[in-house]
């Protein structure tokens, strides 16, 4: 009977905290898009002109009159949704990756929430976050055991 109060209590205890940095996990991801998002509205306006295509491929000239129109506002943020596979390394297997990508081009942003899937049992989630010149990034097994955090000069220029 000891054995097993010992045992519910230690995999609840586990499975609070696991619960719990999941939540911040989630959180901090919706703060950084937030910001991102507020980042979007500063910096200059600028507006596209036919006459900034001058010296581009042709496809690329055919592609920009089809698409836009002169006087149009550029686009300030965007978010991509990414469903693709990824390989580690040449030996390791394809990895699904699932991610949502925030980016901003008043100044500049990047926020990257993605799930990667290594198995059907096994996944981790790998957040990228660039804000305020500053890069940091996240990985954590099943979205709540921590394995990988970083940040710092060369966090700042990988993810600029």
């Amino acid at each position: 009977m000891r054995f097993a109060v010992i045992a519910i209590s230690l995999f609840g205890g586990i499975g609070v905290l696991w619960l719990v940095n999941s939540l911040w996990a989630r959180h901090r991801i919706n703060r950084a898009i937030k910001t991102a998002h507020q980042e979007g509205e500063y910096g200059k306006v600028v507006h596209y002109n036919e006459t900034q295509l001058a010296g581009l491929p042709e496809p690329v000239v055919r592609y920009f009159r089809r698409v836009l129109r002169n006087g149009q506002q550029h686009v300030r943020f965007a978010t991509v949704r990414q469903e693709s596979q990824y390989k580690m390394n040449p030996r390791a297997d394809w990895i699904d990756v699932d991610a949502v990508s925030t980016y901003t081009t008043g100044r500049i942003s990047l926020v990257w929430n993605a799930i990667l899937h290594d198995s059907r049992y096994m996944w981790r989630r790998a957040q990228l976050i660039y804000l305020h010149a500053t890069g940091e990034g996240l990985i954590k097994l099943y979205g709540g055991i921590t394995l990988s955090e970083y940040s710092g000069s060369e966090a700042d220029i990988s993810l600029l």
